[in-house]
């Protein structure tokens, strides 16, 4: 078992961002790109979303849509 030392000490690096997890980020900057972007050959597996979007449709509206596209495809939406 490490000391308590050991266990309060930085780690030396850790990584960062999702690539460090075998993910690929892809971007969109409005809800139709994303959609056009899921429509495609991409594969993506999770959409991660911002609640608040420009281009007149909002996260929570992108997931509905999402879920028409692909039934079994969850939305991650997040804000701030």
């Amino acid at each position: 078992m490490p000391s308590a030392s050991a266990c309060r000490a930085p780690p030396k690096r850790r990584p960062t961002g999702p690539g460090w997890l075998g993910c690929r980020t892809l971007i969109a900057m409005r809800a139709s790109e994303a959609l056009e972007r899921l429509d495609g050959p991409e594969g993506i597996d999770i959409p991660f979303s911002d609640v608040v979007m420009p281009g007149g449709m909002n996260g929570m509206q992108l997931s509905v849509q999402v879920r028409r596209l692909g039934p079994g495809l969850r939305v991650l939406p997040t804000s701030g």
